[in-house]
């Protein structure tokens, strides 16, 4: 398997002030990331994938239009297997336990502690992405 290079976070947050700080933080930290405000454009993104696809989603959960658990539903349902951790300004118990059930990684409420707090959900994130490629990568070696 060829190098997966750089580790790619999409941040979609219909406050743009927040996807360009989390962008910032987590650039100076070695990761690729791109902020998107609009729910819809930020599913495009996914939807089409490109070269080089998104590996993390760091989503809102409550934004007008497009909800982030309706975009983590069409995901799952098309068949993307990117990562979600899910932030949300509303500690609502029955969206929190939606998103798990949807398979996020994790959540965080808004204010966050730290950005610290969001650097290490990515680091989880990318050593889970590189432990499956491995995975995969030895399955393949060795056939079924």
């Amino acid at each position: 398997m060829s190098d997966p290079g750089p580790f790619r976070v999409l941040v979609i947050d219909d406050e743009p002030a927040v996807g360009r700080t989390l962008c910032l933080h987590l650039r100076l930290h070695g990761y690729e990331c791109q902020a998107c405000h609009d729910p819809a454009e930020a599913l495009g993104l996914l939807e089409d994938g490109g070269e080089e696809p998104f590996h993390l989603v760091i989503t809102d959960i409550v934004m007008p239009g497009l909800d982030g658990l309706s975009l983590i539903r069409r995901c799952r349902d098309e068949g993307n297997p990117v990562q979600f951790v899910v932030i949300t300004a509303y500690h609502q118990l029955d969206r929190v336990v939606e998103a798990y059930r949807l398979g996020v990684l994790d959540y965080l409420v808004k204010p966050f502690e730290g950005l610290d707090q969001v650097t290490d959900l990515v680091r989880r994130a990318e050593t889970r992405y590189r432990r499956w490629r491995e995975l995969l990568a030895q399955a393949l070696e060795t056939g079924p």
